[in-house]
């Protein structure tokens, strides 16, 4: 990773179990889960932010996944799921344009219906982090969660993903937008003409996270397939927990082998279990696995 700059946050090499800071007034009972006690000082929102055919929903689908084997009741929000069920699965690109009112105020309609939910998870349903899990691509909308968050005592953490690789984008375009229930039906060249432009609809009110403008917030932001993580206002544990899942986060393809030792010491002498050094013909196979 080229770089990992933090802004009033905690150092991720010191004991984690130091690192949780409660807010004082904030009205919520400190949480925790049989394995990871005090893990949690209020319930929290994860925001994804980022442009389509990021990787957004991936993360927000492993990041509930870990959380929830740590012990964290933890849901994924969809908004497109929210839209597909209230105005139908396709929606032509122009529904996304930023100066198609009509589209804003629907799209808008499903984003503060999932919220709800959200809130309704956390305070009613005894769920401790929801994963809202949108493009939230501009200020003014990343402002009306937040809002809504700090009225319901919801703490926010948002989570940007940047990327610029077109030959990933196309790959996910391809792997996924293609087979999702938008363009079920659908020509794949009609349907990638149509997605393309879509993105560039997103594109034109695209604002990230600033350093600045955001400095109060607390976020992390991947780029270029976490070559370049950033993180800001890193409060407590938790938090903490989730900027290191993600440095260490893979979404490339990638191949794993999974093989046996080579001949060891007690398979020469034909003895069964223990743990013995490998033998000379072990080590030759060993070195020239690494090769592989």
């Amino acid at each position: 990773m080229s770089g990992f700059p933090m802004r009033s946050s905690h150092h991720l090499g010191v004991d984690l179990a130091t690192q949780v800071r409660g807010r004082s007034g904030s009205g919520v009972d400190n949480l925790s889960s049989p394995s990871c006690p005090q893990i949690l000082q209020s319930k929290l929102c994860i925001v994804t932010v980022g442009l389509p055919a990021r990787g957004k929903t991936y993360i927000a689908m492993k990041l509930a996944r870990y959380l929830r084997w740590i012990g964290i009741d933890t849901k994924v929000f969809n908004v497109g799921n929210y839209r597909r069920k209230m105005f139908g699965a396709y929606q032509p690109h122009n529904f996304y344009h930023p100066d198609n009112k009509e589209g804003v105020d629907k799209r808008t309609e499903c984003a503060m219906k999932a919220l709800g939910d959200v809130i309704n998870y956390l305070n009613l349903e005894n769920g401790q982090v929801a994963v809202f899990d949108a493009t939230n691509t501009t200020r003014e909308r990343r402002r009306l969660i937040a809002q809504k968050c700090q009225d319901s005592l919801v703490e926010v953490f948002y989570i940007e993903m940047i990327c610029d690789d077109k030959e990933l984008i196309a790959e996910n375009v391809k792997a996924v937008k293609l087979t999702s229930p938008d363009y079920e039906g659908i020509d794949d060249d009609e349907a990638i003409a149509d997605f393309s432009q879509r993105l560039k609809n997103y594109e034109t009110a695209y604002e990230p996270l600033d350093e600045g403008y955001d400095r109060d917030r607390s976020w992390v932001k991947l780029a270029d397939v976490n070559q370049t993580i950033m993180a800001n206002q890193i409060l407590n544990h938790l938090q903490s927990r989730l900027v290191y899942f993600l440095m260490n986060l893979h979404i490339k393809k990638r191949n794993i082998y999974i093989c046996r030792h080579g001949e060891s010491e007690f398979n020469v002498q034909g003895r069964v279990g223990g743990d013995s050094d490998l033998s000379e013909r072990g080590k030759e196979v060993s070195n020239g696995r690494k090769n592989m």
